[in-house]
């Protein structure tokens, strides 16, 4: 069973309890009454890191390689900007890092998901964001509009990678198999992971967890 049967199967329970996720921010997103995003993909102006800078949000990449873990340290991967690849170890420049497994259409992604806006906007100079899009897409032209869109929508501008059914299995492997989603992995500026926060967590929780890398 691959991340995306095993999410679907964590959201779906979660929601069959609930009468709807979305509050503030996602107050018009429910599952039940999402609607199409148009098909747009936003191009983003990079600098010579390939770092995106502020465009509404739609700052979406495709993931292009993983490397394996060793030593208790995160798995590097790089993904694409335009004919470049981006390596998260250059591109953290040895700054701790914040990433989040996560999808459009997961409500306790969904539910987290202010909090880690509202801390990315305090603590961007310090922790590098980086959010892993889960989408149920065989293919990144499918999967790179949609989650371009909700970006846009909710002004989440942060660094997101999506990639195909394989390359998402190949990092969710290379994180430890990633079976459930929202899952959070902290990274020291040592490249080591410190902490594992699965299931969605509160500013409280997230913050707790960045303390012990900043």
């Amino acid at each position: 069973m691959n991340i995306h049967q095993h999410a679907f199967r964590f959201t779906t329970n979660i929601f069959l309890t609930s009468i709807c996720i979305g509050f503030g921010l996602f107050s018009n997103d429910c599952p039940a009454q999402q609607e199409q995003r148009k098909n747009i993909v936003q191009t983003s102006k990079t600098n010579n890191l390939g770092s995106p800078e502020k465009s509404g949000g739609a700052n979406v990449f495709t993931l292009k390689s993983v490397g394996s873990a060793e030593g208790g340290k995160r798995a590097d991967f790089a993904w694409e900007d335009g004919k470049t690849a981006v390596k998260l170890s250059d591109f953290s420049k040895g700054k701790p890092v914040f990433l989040n497994f996560w999808a459009t259409w997961c409500p306790p992604c969904r539910r987290e998901l202010p909090a880690i806006v509202k801390l990315h906007k305090q603590l961007a100079d310090k922790v590098v964001f980086i959010g892993l899009a889960c989408e149920n897409e065989a293919s990144t032209k499918k999967s790179a509009p949609k989650v371009s869109s909700f970006l846009q929508k909710n002004n989440i501008g942060y660094l997101n990678i999506v990639g195909d059914e394989d390359a998402i299995n190949k990092i969710s492997a290379a994180y430890g198999n990633v079976e459930v989603i929202p899952t959070t992995f902290i990274i020291d500026n040592n490249g080591v992971i410190i902490d594992k926060l699965v299931g969605d967590r509160s500013e409280k929780d997230f913050l707790a967890a960045l303390k012990k890398v900043m």
